[in-house]
């Protein structure tokens, strides 16, 4: 009983390890670049609102995360700056 045991134990191990050699395998790391940039350059050129996070691909997962919108790269920090300024450029015209 105690074979069989060491035996299921044995094959459970080696499976765990080959699920996560196999999942390391097909992990990129950093994401790659898109070949073509989520917003479109037309709202940039036109004075329209900065990109938003959801309309920009991801590039980089870490801390700041990173974007390309419009063939440009940005941080998270530097879309929600340049929406705010956007935002309060609307506001005071009005």
């Amino acid at each position: 009983m105690l074979k069989m045991n060491r035996k299921c134990l044995g094959a459970m191990a080696a499976s765990v390890v080959a699920i996560a050699v196999s999942g390391c395998s097909t992990s990129q790391g950093n994401f790659p670049a898109p070949s073509t940039p989520a917003a479109t350059a037309s709202t940039a050129k036109a004075g329209g609102p900065p990109p938003k996070v959801e309309d920009c691909e991801i590039v980089n997962v870490g801390s700041p995360n990173k974007y390309v919108c419009n063939g440009k790269v940005y941080t998270t920090f530097q879309l929600t700056k340049q929406r705010l300024a956007y935002e309060a450029q609307q506001n005071s015209g009005q």
